[in-house]
């Protein structure tokens, strides 16, 4: 090869090469050395994790990071990962949370309380309030067995008791069983009553929650004669009307109910409506026939009328009769008969009626014989109820009597 040849080749191969930048050739060598170590680590984290959570991965030879790999390990597949949803703007509505607020701090439920006992409710100290009768005070009273004893009077016997058994029953509704009692007063003849609701309190004993009821407060009158309790914890009681001493008194059941304040009755009457209990009698002019023996012999007519708006259970009827007048027959009373209710003068007849309902009335004849001279006397004619205090109410009326054939 000759030194032109030569020369000539260099200078075209100078020609074809471009000049290099030698720093900015080690500074993209060291650029690129940061990298692969930084991917270098972010996998070994990775691969840590991974044995942490189970999740198989792998390396992108890109350069790009790990990419997830389906596990191979279960059979189950796992779920696809949720993705949250973007933030609402203020502007438009998020949708109402059916579920608790996890941030809010809930209070622990309180335990239920042990249920009141029957045993415990006829032990307890029972805060009463005021009675309808200045004899029975308000306070609070320890019962022993059913029964505190209260004498306003050293020979009275005593005064509070319970009657009958408590009701077991959760009349607030807060899922305790709370006791409800029948409390008489009965210093003397006086006989008052009220229905107490116990409850449990956090310290274990019991307290008064509120009175369901008091008697003598209601238009009628009225006593309690049961206690019951409905599944709702509403309070149920058997009231009879004490204007009335038999087996004709009305009765009613009325329902109460705990409002969270007071009990306030919720069904049934409120009262008794005003009994009226009035016999009225009328007498007819009654003519005595002369019979063959001189004698002078009738019928009297007697017209018994209940007025009133309960029937009249043992009515009876007492006969005044003049002088020289005797009863021979009585038709329209029980057995059709009569005894004699007072020798006199005058002698007096009594006999018992049937009962007589409201507004009925009922007829009765008596046969009487005259054996005097002259024109008889003119008699009369009582009714009476014979329902005790009613008795006041009896009705009385005369009749005259006249002979014929004479």
């Amino acid at each position: 090869m000759n030194e032109d040849r030569l020369r000539f080749d260099l200078a075209a191969l100078a020609e074809q090469v471009e000049p290099v930048d030698l720093q900015a050739r080690a500074l993209r060598t060291s650029r690129r050395i940061g990298i692969q170590r930084a991917v270098t680590t972010s996998a070994a984290v990775l691969v840590m994790i991974a044995a942490a959570t189970g999740t198989a991965l792998a390396i992108r030879p890109d350069g790009q990071g790990p990419a997830p790999q389906p596990a191979t390990t279960s059979a189950t597949p796992e779920p696809s990962p949720t993705v949250s949803p973007s933030p609402t703007p203020a502007s438009q509505s998020a949708p109402e949370s059916t579920g608790p607020d996890p941030s809010a701090t809930s209070e622990p439920a309180e335990a239920p309380r042990a249920a009141v006992t029957v045993q415990e409710a006829r032990n307890a100290n029972i805060r009463i309030g005021e009675w309808n009768t200045d004899f029975c005070p308000a306070g609070t009273y320890r019962f022993k067995d059913g029964t505190h004893v209260y004498k306003p009077l050293p020979d009275s016997p005593p005064t509070f008791g319970i009657v009958g058994e408590p009701v077991i029953t959760d009349v607030d509704q807060d899922g305790d069983l709370d006791a409800v009692v029948l409390i008489t007063c009965s210093p003397f003849a006086v006989q008052a009553q009220q229905v107490i609701a116990l409850q449990r309190t956090a310290s274990g004993s019991l307290s008064t929650l509120g009175r369901v009821a008091v008697t003598g407060a209601q238009p009628g009158g009225g006593e309690i004669t049961e206690v019951a309790a409905t599944a709702s914890g509403a309070v149920r009681l058997h009231w009879r009307d004490t204007q009335l001493v038999d087996e004709n008194a009305a009765t009613q059941w009325r329902v109460y109910r705990w409002n969270g304040e007071r009990f306030r009755q919720v069904d049934g009457a409120s009262s008794f409506p005003k009994v009226s209990v009035d016999l009225k009698v009328t007498a007819d002019r009654a003519t005595l026939v002369k019979r063959p023996d001189g004698s002078y012999q009738g019928d009297l007519v007697v017209r018994v009328a209940n007025t009133g708006n309960v029937a009249v259970n043992s009515p009876g009827i007492h006969l005044v009769l003049p002088a020289s007048v005797s009863l021979t027959t009585v038709r329209g009373v029980l057995d059709d008969r009569a005894s004699v209710h007072d020798n006199g003068p005058p002698v007096i007849m009594l006999s018992s009626l049937a009962p007589i309902p409201g507004g009925k009335s009922v007829t009765v004849t008596f046969t009487l014989r005259f054996t005097g001279s002259g024109q008889p006397a003119a008699g009369s004619v009582r009714v009476f109820t014979g329902q005790g205090e009613q008795d006041q109410q009896d009705n009385e009326a005369p009749y005259t009597l006249t002979t014929s054939g004479g």
